[in-house]
């Protein structure tokens, strides 16, 4: 029986001011945190962000079942992709290229980031143009965002498609931005420096196996985005160059910080059309506490095996990323207490 307390699928307010998911929320929610001079008392908060009395979460792994009761939130990070097929109206999703999904846990006060592979498979509800959950296809997570009637119901589909690679872990929330933007963030931030590991030619002259070099809009989204023809041409390479990207760009940023206190404000001002909310940007203060004073356990990448089929039925195959789901339950032990599940 799952136990899982409501959630609260919600849009969290912050500036998305790159694909990245560490830069995205950490400068996001810092920034509006400094906009509303956060304190220690919040005030109001709609109840969004306070504990819960009384509530088990039931996860599932290998047909086995494990609780917690820690109060915990998980938060979507996707960037989508113009992969997307046309298949009529109103239901003209795109890939999901890019997914992280942020974990805060209140009760053990960590955090951590679980990038998730874009082909990792899962059971993906399919949804009708009439918002209608037809049936259910195991297939890769990335097309979970094809399906739905609009952009908010895509957007929880993929939510509900992350909900099951991990497990059953309920999600409360969700960023989703568009690959084609990160040029144009890359170069709002002043460009990141990374090292190429292997030979990337093809895509850019400069990117020669061993060489340094600082990224320029067009260069970050070649090197961000590119997957086929690169390298071993698989998914978790372009995922291992998305982390370091990553990794590299907040150690810029918070070097900036400390020079320039005004940073973010310029980088808002360039980059507030990027802006998601739902209106209440006090949730957004209460995170921002949580990510300056809860214990930071990095970036835990899952388990899994590579395989090559074809899910989706296109008459060709394409990679397959079945997760190790004992690495999932040891992942989201890292920040969780997981206990096995006694039934009562």
């Amino acid at each position: 029986m799952n136990r899982n307390r409501i959630t609260r699928r919600k849009i969290i307010p912050a500036v998305i001011i790159a694909i990245i998911a560490i830069l995205l929320f950490w400068l996001g929610l810092n920034f509006i945190s400094g906009r509303l001079e956060q304190d220690e008392q919040f005030g109001d908060t709609g109840g969004w962000g306070e504990s819960d009395d009384g509530y088990e979460t039931v996860l599932t792994f290998a047909d086995k079942d494990y609780s917690s009761n820690d109060d915990v939130e998980a938060f979507v990070i996707a960037g989508t992709d113009l992969g997307g097929v046309d298949q009529g109206e109103g239901f003209n999703g795109e890939l999901a290229d890019f997914i992280v999904v942020l974990l805060i846990d209140d009760t053990t006060e960590k955090f951590a980031f679980y990038p998730i592979d874009r082909n990792t498979m899962v059971d993906v509800p399919i949804i009708n143009e009439n918002g209608d959950i037809q049936n259910f296809a195991y297939e890769q997570i990335c097309t979970s965002h094809w399906y739905g009637k609009d952009a908010e119901q895509r957007n929880q589909n993929l939510m509900n498609s992350v909900t099951d690679a991990l497990g059953g872990l309920d999600m409360s929330g969700y960023y989703v931005i568009n690959m084609a933007d990160i040029a144009q963030l890359n170069d709002a931030i002043g460009g990141v420096t990374v090292d190429i590991d292997e030979d990337m030619t093809d895509l850019d002259s400069a990117f020669t196996a061993g060489s340094k070099v600082h990224l320029d809009g067009k260069q970050a989204e070649h090197y961000l985005r590119a997957r086929m023809n690169v390298g071993d041409g698989t998914n978790a390479a372009r995922m291992a160059r998305q982390q370091q990207y990553m990794q590299n760009a907040y150690n810029m940023v918070t070097d900036q910080l400390r020079e320039n206190p005004a940073y973010l404000s310029d980088l808002y001002d360039q980059l507030q059309s990027k802006v998601q909310s739902d209106g209440n940007d006090k949730r957004v203060s209460v995170i921002t506490n949580k990510l300056m004073s809860y214990r930071n356990m990095g970036i835990i990448n899952f388990k899994g095996e590579v395989r090559t089929g074809d899910a989706i039925n296109e008459g060709k195959t394409h990679e397959e990323f079945y997760v190790d789901e004992s690495s999932v339950l040891a992942g989201l032990r890292k920040v969780m207490d997981i206990q096995e599940y006694d039934g009562e």
